[in-house]
């Protein structure tokens, strides 16, 4: 994961170094309790919380003054930057494609999903559960 210091200080609560974020469990630990925040903080919308990962929380509450109360897809055509509108864009595309090939419980969900990958791990970030209907 990449994390900037201020931001994995800022995550963590206390001073980061970059040689703490090379750890690998340092570096996963604060990257996905960063994710889950930004998860939280756009309430599950998963292109605002790629594009915030990216480029910021600023630059997306930009971007969500301009168009509020886009849906996803228009708002990822909103995204000024060039770099942040492919980021998000490819993001989402390969968790579609894993989501068809896993299944929604990824690669855990069932024995034919681990024999295709033995001995493999994978880190999956929970979606928010939704409302009751």
């Amino acid at each position: 994961m990449q994390l900037l210091e201020h931001t994995a200080e800022d995550v963590a609560d206390r001073p980061v170094t970059a040689a703490d974020l090379r750890e690998a469990a340092t570096n996963i630990r604060l990257g996905t309790r960063y994710l889950r925040r930004l998860l939280d903080r756009y309430a599950g919308d998963l292109a605002k919380t790629l594009a915030a990962y990216n480029a910021g929380e600023g630059a997306v509450a930009r971007w969500e003054q301009r168009m509020p109360g886009a849906a996803s897809d228009e708002f990822v055509e909103s995204i000024s930057f060039r770099e942040t509108r492919r980021y998000v864009k490819a993001v989402l595309a390969n968790y579609r494609r894993y989501r068809r090939l896993y299944g929604r419980r990824g690669p855990s969900a069932g024995p034919a999903a681990t024999a295709r990958h033995p001995g493999r791990r994978f880190l999956l970030i929970a979606e928010p559960s939704s409302p009751a209907s």
